[in-house]
C-alpha cells in the first residue's frame, strides 16, 4: 500500500467511524423512545432497558454498516475532489481503481464479516432482546416443543409427536404413518419414545399396524426397539419455531426449507431468502462501488451531488432486490436468481461506471 492510499484510509476511517456511531444513536433512539412510555408504566427498571439497548446494538451496527459507509466515502472522496488533491494524485499517473483499491479491499473484509457477524451475534442477540422484552411487557412467551406435526418424504411420512426433548434429542408419544406412492395408507406406528442415534430414529415400546405382502388384511406387530432405515428426519425439524427465515441461522434456515421441499409445501420463497442472507451481505461492496465511481462527476456542488447519487444509487439496488426478490417468492424467478440478480447488476454497472470514472 503507497502513501497515497494510506492518506485515503486515514481520511476515510474517522468519517466512517463518526458516521456508524451517529447512525447506531439514531436506531437506538427510534426503537427506546417510541416504548419509554410503555417502560414508565410497568415500571421497568432501568438495568433491564439497559440489557435491551445492549441486545438491540448488534443489529443497529448491522442497519448502519451500509449507509455509514456511503456517507464516508462520499464525504471522503467529495472532499478531495472539492479541494482538487484528486487531480494532483490523477496527474501523477494514479488511477481511480489503484487509488481506491484499499477502500474496495475494505469492504470486501466488511462483507465476509457482516454475513458472520450477523448469523452468529446478530440473531441471538435479537432473539434475547425480543425474550427480554416480552417478559417485561407480561407478554406470553409460547415456546415449547409440543404437540408437533412433520411430513417428510414429498408427503409420504407423516410424524405426529406429543413433545420433542431437543437437549436429548428424543421424541415422545410418536405416530408415524407412511403412505404410499399413490397416497394410501401403507402402515402406522406408534411408539412412547424415539431417540436419534446420529443417523435415524430408533424407537421404544412400539405398536405397528401394516398391509400384508397381498393386501388382503391389516397385521399389527408389537415390538420393545424398531428402527427403519427411512425414518431419518432430522431433529432440528421438530423444533417449534414461529420466526420468519430471515430470523434464523444460516444452518437452521437450511434445514427449514429442506423440510418444506420434502413434506411437498411451497419453499421457492424460503429458498431465495436463503440466498438472500449471502447475497445480502455484499450490500458494503455495492455500496462502496457505487460511492466511488459517483464521485468526480459533477463540477459544483461536489459534495452534495456525489452523496445523493450515491444515495440514489444504493436506493435503486434495495429496490431492485425487493423486486426480484418478490418475483422470485412468486414462482417467476429461481430463487438463487432472484437473490442474486441485483448483486451482479450493479456490480456490472460499477465495473461500467469505472471504466468511465473522470480520472
Amino acid at each position: 500500500m503507497n502513501r497515497l492510499q494510506r492518506y485515503l484510509l486515514a481520511s476515510f476511517l474517522p468519517s466512517f467511524l463518526g458516521g456508524i456511531l451517529f447512525f447506531i444513536m439514531i436506531l437506538e433512539l427510534a426503537e427506546l423512545l417510541p416504548n419509554l412510555a410503555k417502560f414508565i408504566n410497568y415500571d421497568v427498571k432501568i438495568l433491564d432497558i439497559a440489557k435491551l439497548v445492549v441486545l438491540y446494538l448488534p443489529k443497529c451496527i448491522s442497519y448502519s454498516l451500509p449507509i455509514a459507509l456511503l456517507f464516508a466515502v462520499s464525504f471522503t472522496l467529495g472532499s478531495m475532489y472539492a479541494k482538487n488533491e484528486l487531480v494532483a494524485i490523477f496527474n501523477s499517473g494514479v488511477s481511480l481503481y489503484v487509488f481506491t483499491l484499499p477502500l474496495v479491499l475494505v469492504s470486501m473484509l466488511l462483507s465476509l464479516s457482516s454475513f458472520f457477524f450477523e448469523d452468529h451475534i446478530v440473531i441471538d442477540a435479537l432473539k434475547h432482546k425480543n425474550i427480554i422484552f416480552k417478559r417485561i411487557m407480561k407478554q406470553t412467551v409460547a415456546e415449547n416443543n409440543t404437540d408437533i406435526t412433520v411430513m417428510s418424504k414429498n408427503g409420504k411420512i407423516v410424524y405426529q409427536v406429543g413433545f420433542f426433548n431437543e437437549a436429548e434429542k428424543s421424541l415422545q408419544g410418536v405416530v408415524v404413518v407412511e403412505r404410499a406412492e399413490n397416497g394410501t395408507f401403507s402402515s402406522r406406528l406408534n411408539a412412547e419414545r424415539a431417540l436419534w442415534n446420529g443417523t435415524q430414529w430408533e424407537f421404544s415400546t412400539v405398536k405397528r399396524y401394516f398391509w400384508k405382502a397381498d393386501g388382503s388384511s391389516m397385521l399389527d406387530e408389537s415390538l420393545s426397539n424398531y428402527k427403519q432405515e427411512n425414518l431419518d428426519e432430522v431433529p432440528e425439524t421438530f423444533r417449534k419455531t414461529g420466526k420468519g427465515i430471515e430470523e434464523m441461522k444460516v444452518s437452521d434456515a437450511r434445514i427449514y426449507v429442506d423440510q418444506l421441499k420434502n413434506a411437498g409445501f411451497p419453499f421457492e420463497g424460503e429458498l431465495a431468502e436463503y440466498h438472500a442472507r449471502f447475497s445480502f451481505s455484499l450490500t458494503p461492496l455495492i455500496v462502496i462501488l457505487l460511492s466511488v465511481t459517483m464521485g468526480g462527476r459533477f463540477r459544483k456542488n461536489i459534495l452534495l451531488m456525489s452523496g445523493l447519487f450515491s444515495l440514489i444509487g444504493a436506493a435503486g439496488y434495495y429496490v431492485f432486490d425487493m423486486i426480484t426478490m418478490l418475483f422470485a417468492k412468486l414462482g417467476y424467478l429461481d430463487p438463487f436468481i432472484g437473490a442474486w440478480l441485483p448483486f451482479a447488476f450493479f456490480v456490472s454497472i460499477s465495473v461500467v461506471l469505472y471504466r468511465h470514472a473522470k480520472t
